[in-house]
């Protein structure tokens, strides 16, 4: 076990080094075809497979059902995906009792959590920003949430890049109102940032209520989940009453616990000097990840041509399990030139 505990600690220091070693491809498409190569990512998949396999006896089992274990593979696309609805019973969290959220991060995790979670953060939401600039953060909740991914995103957007006069709402319309009409009055950037239903259902009683703002016009929306076949809608709402275009709309997409996000790419692309269309639903993910779509649920490994299942390869995601299919559908879109994947939720 001892040894185990060694080569968790290796393993996330060199996972952590090939983060920081890939994330300026983030923003500089010169360096994509290096980030999205496989010799690196493969190799350290393969080891993130051989602990996870050792650390989850519940795993190790699931995987021999399908006649895999860590000698008989020589591909992360041979590693056997895990459900997101099953993925409780099977990480290594879940083998040591901690359950997905049931424990504090040892520092090596937490170290490796941030390491990927900042820089993609800022290479999708803040891409004209400079190291050490601020924006004033507004985040709007209906009510107490727990610590979901998008939440965690949300608090570190609003630790690492806030300004002191940043703030949080829950059930507050006329607290996001007044510093709204504040950020309006000096012309400072706002970053509103929330679940899409807290934003809309804000964005609907300032409607009803005859109140609109036009803020600094590098202002920008980040927002999570739902009102997947209302986003038209909700885009002519944020502008018409924020100001803000669907151009400077960040969607987040978080398809397993503990693992990377996934985001519109239209600011970072602009940053990058492409060509971005109003009409683009694709989402981008960083190196570290590679996404692929099943044809089947529940674990399948049966690989779609056009649509299917999300289901990725997340080198960040070490405590629960790096290879899970998600519930959600999607489509891919084609590859850019550097081999980076897209696609769009159905």
């Amino acid at each position: 076990m001892s040894g185990l505990f060694a080569e968790e600690a290796r393993l996330a220091e060199d996972i952590g080094a090939y983060i920081e070693a890939t994330a300026p491809a983030l923003l500089d498409e010169h360096q994509e075809r290096a980030a999205w190569g496989d010799g690196a990512f493969n190799a350290l998949a393969l080891r993130l497979f051989e602990y996870q396999y050792q650390a989850s006896p519940a795993y190790a089992e699931y995987c021999q059902r399908r006649s895999v274990s860590p000698p008989r593979i020589a591909h992360w696309r041979d590693i056997p995906a895990v459900a997101v609805s099953e993925l409780q019973y099977f990480s290594p969290a879940a083998a040591m009792g901690k359950g997905l959220r049931g424990q504090p991060l040892k520092q090596h995790q937490l170290y490796l959590y941030l390491t990927a979670l900042l820089p993609n953060l800022r290479a999708h939401l803040l891409p004209d920003m400079e190291d050490n600039q601020r924006l004033r953060t507004i985040t709007v909740a209906r009510r107490p949430e727990p610590d979901t991914e998008a939440v965690l995103v949300f608090s570190a957007a609003a630790l690492r890049f806030a300004d002191s006069d940043s703030a949080s709402y829950t059930n507050n319309h006329l607290g996001v109102a007044a510093a709204l009409s504040k950020a309006e009055a000096v012309g400072e950037r706002v970053c509103l940032m929330g679940h899409a239903h807290a934003i809309a259902q804000f964005a609907e009683h300032c409607l009803s209520a005859g109140l609109s703002f036009r803020l600094n016009p590098r202002s920008r929306i980040l927002f999570s989940g739902g009102l997947e076949r209302e986003r038209s809608r909700m885009y002519a709402l944020f502008e018409r009453v924020f100001g803000i275009s669907r151009l400077w709309c960040v969607r987040m997409y978080n398809p397993a616990p503990g693992g990377s996000q996934f985001y519109d790419s239209a600011l970072r692309q602009r940053a990058c000097g492409g060509e971005v269309y109003s009409d683009s639903d694709y989402l981008c993910g960083p190196p570290w990840v590679r996404a692929f779509l099943c044809s089947q649920a529940g674990g399948s490994h049966r690989l779609a041509m056009k649509s299917g299942y999300v289901t990725v390869c997340d080198l960040s995601n070490f405590s629960n399990l790096m290879v899970v299919q998600s519930a959600d559908q999607g489509r891919l879109a084609q590859s850019t030139s550097g081999g980076r994947e897209r696609f769009a939720l159905m």
